[in-house]
């Protein structure tokens, strides 16, 4: 027996003929695949329980030398109603769920990331008026400070040296900003303002409540428009969707 878990279901699939395997992103284990065995007491009772989205508190267990992690029970904590009646806010949350699945390996827990997750979508079924390319920047930067790519902002990150208020500039593969000397080594870079830097900066030191209080500026979200999702796609090495493509895909305009 293992014991009990918290955790968000990614997605369920059928496992062969009768059985039904759940992924799911939890505090304990992190990412990982749970089996639902179709004989058991549970499994008609809890399959709308473990619906995708769902927050859930889950009994698992584990025989033997078996990598495999079995259900015994489960109860719904959150269905985030909310969430899934509105286009908008359904199509972020999966966007969310499509990042952890992607960027998490299985089995590596992060309670920070778990606790992250849940925070955001209590924010997303609470509030009404989101500016949901800023709210998908916020988890992409703050998901990216998890996995421990904390873009350097305060010198050079290629030299370590003091950087000009008046010339920085942003370079995804050395990770943050670099000073005008380093631009000419080739690396891939692109202009930043300070306000820009200023704005990614609060992002990462502030709680949520006080991050939903900002507003991109019209410059800065020229300048950071896929940054938050470049970032992250090169640091864990995984092919990332744009957020703007996954709208289309919902058939949501911007």
């Amino acid at each position: 027996m293992f014991g009990y878990i918290n955790a968000i279901v990614l997605l369920n699939r059928p496992l062969g003929e009768i059985d039904r395997r759940y992924l799911v992103f939890s505090d304990r284990l992190g990412k990982i695949s749970l089996i639902s065995k179709r004989g058991s007491l549970h499994y008609n009772s809890n399959s709308g329980i473990l619906n995708a989205l769902n927050l859930v508190k889950i009994l698992i267990s584990r025989e033997g030398y078996s990598k495999s992690y079995y259900i015994q029970d489960a109860e719904l904590f959150s269905g985030y109603p909310n969430i899934k009646s509105e286009p908008k806010k359904f199509a972020a949350a999966y966007y969310f769920l499509y990042i952890l699945d992607k960027v998490f390996q299985e089995q590596n827990p992060n309670v920070k990331v778990f606790s992250l997750i849940r925070d955001y979508f209590q924010v997303l079924e609470k509030e009404k008026d989101i500016d949901y390319f800023l709210f998908k920047d916020m988890f992409l930067w703050h998901v990216s400070m998890g996995l421990g790519f904390m873009p350097e902002l305060k010198v050079c990150s290629n030299c370590s040296k003091d950087l000009s208020e008046k010339n920085r500039f942003f370079s995804i593969q050395t990770g943050g900003l670099i000073c005008k000397n380093c631009t000419s080594l080739e690396i891939n870079y692109k202009k930043i303002s300070p306000g820009s830097v200023n704005f990614i900066k609060e992002i990462l030191k502030s709680k949520l409540s006080k991050i939903l209080s900002l507003r991109y500026t019209s410059l800065a979200r020229r300048e950071l428009d896929v940054l938050s999702e470049r970032y992250l796609s090169y640091h864990s090495e995984k092919n990332l969707v744009l957020f703007r493509n996954f709208l289309s895909g919902y058939e949501i305009k911007e």
